[in-house]
């Protein structure tokens, strides 16, 4: 998804969270647990539900 959004990096910080970073917020788009950006999800159970990074503020993409 990185490859085809105009402000979306992927977070080159090693299991950092989320996933795609706003380019240019953090650090050399970078960080382990930030609030700008989009966490990616994916699942096989119908209706959506996913694991997540515990109980906090966030955009999420799921995939079904």
């Amino acid at each position: 998804m990185a490859k085809h959004a105009r402000s979306l990096v992927e977070n080159k910080h090693f299991n950092g969270h989320p996933d795609l970073l706003v380019q240019g917020v953090y650090p050399n788009n970078s960080v382990k647990s930030g609030t700008e950006g989009i966490e990616i999800k994916s699942t096989r159970k119908p209706g959506g539900a996913v694991d997540t990074h515990g109980a906090r503020e966030q955009h999420m993409c799921v995939f079904v």
